[in-house]
């Protein structure tokens, strides 16, 4: 037994034949709706495509998302100046650091209040005895490693590659071998800090 067709809803067009306009109308807004979601989509995609535009896949930093990263900074520490010029102080909290310097930061170390002080250090800090650091062009270490003839400059670090050819490691490790450098200044400042005391962590590269 088949079944009954349901009857046409109130108002509706049951019946009656769109005109030709009617339909290119119809058609033209679907193709405007088309391309509004279509663009809609892509716009994350350009949005990711621009971010990963730029040196090293860096990305681009604008003055002002920099200067109110400075303010939250400065809010967020309560830091002053010499002055006792308030930057952005949060309400009710002394700043912590006198002046955004190394004279500030050695009188807050002065002043007892830093007891359990972190260090984070690469290898910039040897520079000035003689090590290179490792990317700098021309003077760097993964630039005086092409002597090696290495099919990458990390291969020196690398097991597999000193399980291969060892001897770039044993060239490397003798040049730069503990005892034919001195400490820097701020190496000297770290020891001095954990003798006194107060280091509580030094990471380093």
């Amino acid at each position: 037994m088949a079944a009954a067709a349901p009857a046409p809803a109130a108002g509706s067009c049951q019946g009656v034949h769109p005109s030709q306009a009617e339909l290119e109308t119809a058609a033209q807004a679907a193709e405007r709706a088309a391309e509004k979601t279509g663009e809609e989509a892509q716009a994350p995609a350009r949005a990711t495509a621009a971010d990963d535009d730029g040196d090293g896949g860096e990305e681009a930093v604008d003055g002002d998302d920099l200067a109110g990263f400075l303010d939250l900074l400065e809010q967020q520490l309560a830091l002053g100046d010499d002055d006792n010029n308030a930057l952005l102080p949060q309400p009710g909290r002394e700043p912590v650091l006198p002046s955004l310097d190394l004279a500030g930061v050695a009188q807050l170390i002065q002043s007892g209040r830093a007891r359990r002080i972190i260090t984070m250090c690469g290898a910039g800090i040897s520079v000035s005895a003689g090590i290179p650091d490792f990317r700098t062009p021309g003077t760097g270490l993964y630039s005086q490693l092409e002597r090696f003839g290495l099919p990458e400059p990390e291969a020196v670090f690398s097991i597999g590659f000193f399980k291969h050819n060892p001897k770039p490691f044993h060239m490397l490790a003798k040049e730069l071998f503990p005892g034919n450098y001195k400490p820097t200044p701020a190496h000297y400042f770290i020891k001095l800090l954990h003798d006194k005391g107060l280091l509580l962590r030094a990471f380093t590269q």
